[in-house]
């Protein structure tokens, strides 16, 4: 017998999967070899939530999913873990958040979120089949240190 939360998770159906970051920019799938002067292209102005919000519900969705951190390692929250986050863009002086202003949008339009994280962090040289280790000592202890 599924358990209450299995119910839930059955009734959901549809999702609304975002992928967007610095690849957006350099018009690349992903991220390969993440630099701080990438950083300098985010600047996403008319940025909208309510809009994606708004189109995961005509779609039929109940919820959303943003992909948070891909192998990059690019960061759209506000961290003190690494330099290569949203807080070293352009866009609100480096102040916006992307997943919290996701996160008010969904609350407001009553539609669930969750957050996809990738275990491969290029900037830090953790690749995938590494068992999420990093390339160097130092990369490792600069990666662990938060």
């Amino acid at each position: 017998m599924p358990t209450p939360e299995q119910l839930v998770w059955h009734d959901m159906e549809i999702d609304m999967m975002i992928c967007w970051g610095v690849e957006t920019y350099l018009d690349v799938d992903t991220d390969h070899e993440p630099k701080m002067s990438y950083l300098d292209l985010v600047n996403p102005t008319n940025l909208d939530t309510d809009q994606w919000v708004a189109v995961a519900k005509s779609m039929g969705a109940k919820y959303i999913i943003i992909v948070a951190k891909h192998h990059g390692g690019f960061c759209m929250w506000q961290t003190d873990t690494t330099e290569y986050s949203i807080k070293n863009t352009p866009w609100k002086d480096g102040k916006g958040d992307v997943l919290a202003d996701l996160a008010a949008s969904c609350r407001r339009g009553g539609i669930m979120r969750g957050v996809y994280l990738s275990p491969a962090d290029f900037y830090f040289g953790a690749i995938m089949g590494g068992g999420g280790r990093c390339a160097t000592p130092e990369q490792e202890e600069k990666h662990f240190k938060i």
